[in-house]
C-alpha cells in the first residue's frame, strides 16, 4: 500500500514538472541606455550660436516567459539642461522598432503620456504602455528605440537621435 501511494505522488510530481501548463512564468527585463550629443545653432543678435544639445534615452521591455511574450515596454528620453537654452524645444518619444534576422519585423507606438519638466534643468519625454504584441513567439528581436528633438528656433530644427539598442530574449 505504501508503494502505491509513493508511485502516486512521484507520477504527480513528475506530471507538474514536466507540463507547461502547470509551468510557472518569469519575467525578465531588457534594459537599454544611450546617451548622445548634436549640435543645433539659435540666431541671435545677427550670428548663429552653437549649442549642445545632450539626449539621455532609456528604453525598457519586459518578456515573460514562457512563450517569450513582450508584456511591457516603455522609453523615455531628456535633454540634459535643456531648460538653460535661449529657445524652446521638445522631444517626440514612442516608436520602439522590431527586427528579427535584421529584417523589419513591426513598429509598436507606445501610448503618449506627454512631455514634462522633471527637472527645471531638463526637458523630458516618456512614453509607456503594455503593448498588443504582433511578434511571434520564442523568437528574438532586436529593438530600437528613436526619439525626434523639434524647435523652430533652431537649425537643424529637428532631428532623430541615434537610438537605443536593446535585444528582446
Amino acid at each position: 500500500m505504501k508503494n502505491k501511494y509513493l508511485s502516486i505522488f512521484v507520477l504527480a510530481f513528475l506530471f507538474l514538472i514536466l507540463s507547461p501548463a502547470f509551468a510557472s512564468a518569469s519575467t525578465h527585463n531588457n534594459k537599454s541606455h544611450d546617451y548622445e550629443v548634436h549640435v543645433v545653432y539659435y540666431a541671435s543678435g545677427g550670428i548663429l550660436v552653437p549649442f549642445t544639445v545632450g539626449t539621455d534615452i532609456t528604453m525598457n521591455i519586459t518578456v515573460s516567459y514562457p512563450g517569450k511574450i513582450i508584456t511591457y515596454e516603455d522609453i523615455y528620453a531628456y535633454i540634459v539642461n535643456g531648460a538653460l537654452f535661449p529657445f524652446k524645444c521638445s522631444l517626440n518619444v514612442g516608436t520602439i522598432k522590431y527586427y528579427k534576422d535584421d529584417s523589419y519585423w513591426s513598429t509598436h507606438s507606445l501610448p503618449y503620456v506627454g512631455s514634462y519638466i522633471a527637472d527645471p534643468n531638463n526637458i523630458t519625454g516618456f512614453r509607456y504602455g503594455k503593448p498588443n504584441t504582433d511578434l511571434v513567439d520564442s523568437s528574438t528581436y532586436k529593438a530600437i528605440g528613436a526619439v525626434t528633438y523639434s524647435s523652430s528656433s533652431t537649425t537643424p530644427m529637428s532631428f532623430v537621435v541615434d537610438t537605443t539598442e536593446g535585444v528582446v530574449d
